[in-house]
């Protein structure tokens, strides 16, 4: 599929048809050209130790990143995506277990997200900044429909959050993380 995508591409790039293929938009193009990136899972399972949270309601406590530092290691992450000629790193904002690597503000009816890095802390940040150093492009994953925190999982909620206020806090948290750390190469 690839090389009939890139024979489309080429043969429309170069003014002709592509001859009833289907030919590719600029944002696939770019996103085609941007080849090989690197992934960066730095979250509660990091701190824990452990393969992170597998059922809703059941996850460590915020202080358990408490002894991860303040300034994480990220321009040696993307230094090294980059140094294999990798083009994006994609940071996983917010995985399984819900915690949050951003200062999130998000809050619905009467629920706070708390569940989130300390004060001063952001992640998320330090690693746009860094992306930027060393010329790689930045995208983020979000777990929308699993949130251990919350007790939200596969899209159902089974604790003290609504699914409705959950999904509240889901939009907030997106608004956050796409308004607030510059071009995303990618929304995983």
């Amino acid at each position: 599929m690839h090389l009939v995508f890139a024979a489309a591409a080429a043969a429309v790039a170069a003014g002709g048809s592509a001859g009833g293929l289907p030919v590719p938009t600029a944002d696939q193009l770019m996103y085609q050209r941007m080849g090989v990136g690197g992934m960066i899972s730095f979250n509660m399972a990091t701190a824990v130790a452990s393969e992170g949270c597998t059922a809703p309601g059941v996850y460590p406590p915020a202080s358990a990143f408490g002894g991860v530092p303040k300034e994480a290691a990220t321009d040696q992450w993307c230094e090294a995506v980059a140094s294999f000629g990798g083009r994006y790193v994609i940071m996983v904002a917010k995985h399984e277990c819900g915690f949050a690597l951003w200062p999130t503000k998000a809050a619905s009816g009467g629920f706070v997200y708390n569940y989130s890095v300390p004060e001063g802390v952001d992640y998320v940040q330090q690693v746009a900044e860094s992306c930027a150093a060393v010329g790689v492009k930045m995208g983020l994953y979000y777990s929308t429909n699993r949130n251990s925190y919350a007790s939200v999982w596969d899209n159902r909620a089974s604790g003290a959050v609504t699914l409705a206020q959950y999904k509240d806090v889901v939009l907030q948290q997106l608004a956050e993380l796409w308004g607030n750390y510059g071009d995303l190469a990618e929304i995983w």
